[in-house]
């Protein structure tokens, strides 16, 4: 390539500035959504909430994964199974009791975010 090519094929100011401005949006929306997450898990977490919200806030977490096509950044598989597994087993979703009352709820919406979980990060297909 000669340096005329080279010159014509470089972005302009404007260009890397509208780029620039892009991630910046998208580092933002990243922050939020990893605040939101926490949030949410956080919610989950406490002792006193019911089980149907807790339900409806595993809910919100999988419509997120679904949404943006992944877990936030900063945030594993492992430790939303870590995380929900300690939640279970504090307020006595253990053994028998899983398929009982608001534990059954909580593990079906648990079983779904997993599931949403592992169907974006699958790394199976690739296409050309």
């Amino acid at each position: 390539m000669d340096l005329n090519a080279v010159m014509k094929s470089a972005k302009t100011n404007a260009q890397m500035r509208e780029e620039n401005a892009k991630k910046a949006l998208i580092q933002l929306k990243q922050e939020d959504d990893l605040k939101q997450f926490r949030d949410w898990f956080t919610v989950f977490a406490k002792e006193d909430t019911p089980g149907a919200e807790r339900v409806e806030l595993l809910g919100k977490m999988s419509g997120m994964v679904d949404k943006d096509r992944m877990l936030p950044l900063g945030i594993t598989k492992q430790d939303v199974l870590k995380g929900v597994s300690a939640v279970k087993y504090n307020i006595g979703c253990i053994k028998m009791e899983v398929k009982s009352g608001d534990c059954k709820l909580i593990e079906k919406a648990f079983q779904k975010l997993i599931a949403k979980i592992e169907k974006v990060s699958e790394r199976g297909l690739i296409t050309r």
